[in-house]
């Protein structure tokens, strides 16, 4: 992709590289335990297992996640996003997730 993601020691996000539409900008006050970079948005969980997605664009694949689910892991993609669950379950969402 055009920026990359991770989390610090204290699990602050931190994105660098590409912002044309917010994917580099993670959510304040957040305390991720990973973040992953896709196309044109950014996925994370935090500490107790919360998806973050940002932007929160409709046109993106970072449209509002799961809710009510407590996610492991994360993987965000060209225009869909993945995660597992507490059950290794795989989830995924975006606007052409069903061609993946």
């Amino acid at each position: 992709w055009f920026h990359s993601c991770g989390a610090d020691a204290i699990g602050q996000a931190h994105c660098w590289g590409c912002n044309e539409n917010g994917e580099s900008l993670p959510p304040a006050n957040v305390t991720f335990s990973v973040v992953s970079p896709g196309y044109k948005h950014s996925c994370g969980v935090d500490l107790i297992g919360h998806m973050h997605c940002w932007p929160f664009d409709s046109d993106t694949c970072s449209s509002v996640p799961p809710a009510g689910i407590i996610f492991r892991s994360i993987s965000a993609g060209y225009d869909y996003t993945c995660a597992l669950d507490t059950n290794w379950l795989a989830r995924c969402w975006g606007p052409r997730v069903d061609v993946h």
